[in-house]
């Protein structure tokens, strides 16, 4: 096999994702890229990506770390001869040569293969890429009991809607794409959140440009088309010279239709202006789930800790009076480089909080049940509005209030006198 130097090394550079890092319980040969009849393979079993390279006929594996550290030294113009001889891997190349030990080919995974697929369709990759980005910081952690969160949930139709949610934060986009739904088990899809960012880095290097194309025009720029397949329970995409095959979250989504509640604006802000009032506040994001009090009448927006101890004021269009206690980390991220008007949308403090800027997802926020100064502090574990907010049990977020009687996480018992905190939502079990 042959094949040039900068090539083959630009081509090994898309894969650095897929290899997993070695521990003592990642199989050996995953370490390993599979060369075989034109493609560049590398999976770590739960995803895995395929690379053309027509030039490389034959079959053999490479140690990828090593491969990969070796050709940074070597001149991008030579010519790289890669073949296989009495159990070891020879590269050699117009400058140098090295070997290693081959490792058994029929050990290394085969790409999976999708069977009775349900979706065969062509979307615009630039419009699905980058709604998956949007939300999935959103979903839920891996070490969540519940799978269904812990990733971005695609919502077939026509718009498409992609969301995300952690079960204290929801957030959901419609993208200007139609994908229709075949039967019941097509009408969702689940994509685990680390197959959505590596397909967001594979989109972002990976060479898209049109290679058989009839003119200059065409051949330099990108390519947005991506080709969808979807199967009971693998996903498979391709673009350019990639192909990504991932395995789909099993379960049924939340209706999280249920959860984003159709709120009219109480308060708009400058996005700046809330950052900046935010840093005055001076809440440690460090303590654990600090929460942050907001306050607005008469076009002034007023934050401050929970108890009071310092406060931040700040111009705003208020469309009716109202508070709100909220997760400190939960905010600060949100408005992380949002520069125009953020609108914020509640019935009362005990619901959930909708925000709206531009084109970005809609994010519901649960509450934090606090003491107010003009209510009498809150029972402790009390939950009120969603219930255990947004899960893989949904329940409708105007759902009347009531009692539950697990043991909250609030630092304050009934009848305190300091301020005390409770939380109004916990994810289910």
């Amino acid at each position: 096999m042959e094949i040039q130097v900068l090539k083959f090394r630009s081509a090994l550079g898309l894969l650095d994702s897929v290899i997993p890092r070695k521990s003592k319980k990642t199989p050996e040969i995953l370490a390993n890229v599979h060369l075989k009849n034109g493609q560049i393979i590398a999976t770590d079993s739960m995803k895995a990506v395929a690379i053309e390279m027509p030039e490389l006929q034959g079959e053999c594996l490479l140690p990828y770390d090593e491969v990969t550290k070796l050709l940074r030294y070597v001149p991008g113009s030579e010519t790289l001869h890669i073949e296989q001889d009495h159990g070891r891997i020879r590269l050699a190349w117009e400058s140098g040569k090295a070997a290693y030990d081959a490792q058994p080919i029929e050990d290394y995974p085969a790409l999976p293969q999708l069977v009775d697929v349900l979706i065969k369709q062509t979307v615009n990759g630039e419009h699905l890429v980058s709604g998956l980005l949007s939300v999935v910081d959103y979903c839920a952690p891996e070490s969540d009991k519940r799978p269904v969160l812990q990733g971005v949930m695609v919502l077939l139709g026509d718009p498409v809607e992609v969301v995300a949610s952690d079960g204290y934060r929801l957030a959901a986009q419609k993208l200007p794409l139609s994908i229709p739904s075949v039967n019941d088990n097509t009408r969702s899809v689940i994509i685990p959140q680390d197959t959505v960012y590596l397909l967001g880095e594979l989109w972002k290097k990976a060479p898209r440009n049109n290679r058989n194309a009839g003119n200059v025009v065409d051949l330099v720029l990108p390519r947005l088309e991506m080709d969808l397949e979807v199967d009971a329970s693998k996903i498979k995409v391709h673009f350019g010279i990639v192909s990504l095959y991932g395995k789909r979250i099993e379960g049924t989504p939340p209706s999280y239709q249920q959860l984003v509640p159709d709120y009219e604006p109480t308060v708009q802000v400058y996005g700046p202006d809330l950052e900046l009032a935010l840093r005055r506040v001076q809440v440690s994001a460090s303590e654990k789930r600090a929460a942050l009090r907001m306050v607005w009448d008469a076009g002034i927006m007023t934050l401050s800790d929970v108890m009071g101890n310092i406060e931040s004021k700040f111009p705003a269009q208020t469309f009716s009076a109202g508070k709100y206690a909220v997760e400190v980390a939960f905010i600060r991220e949100y408005i992380r480089g949002k520069s125009g008007l953020i609108t914020i949308c509640t019935r009362d403090h005990k619901n959930p909080m909708l925000l709206r800027h531009l084109n970005s997802p809609t994010v519901v926020l649960m509450p934090r049940i606090i003491s107010w100064p003009d209510e009498p502090p809150p029972e402790d574990g009390v939950a009120v509005a969603a219930g255990n907010g947004p899960s893989d049990k949904a329940t409708a977020v105007d759902a009347p209030e009531e009692e539950d009687s697990s043991e909250g996480n609030g630092e304050g018992a009934p009848g305190d006198e300091e301020e005390t905190e409770t939380t109004a939502t916990e994810p289910a079990a």
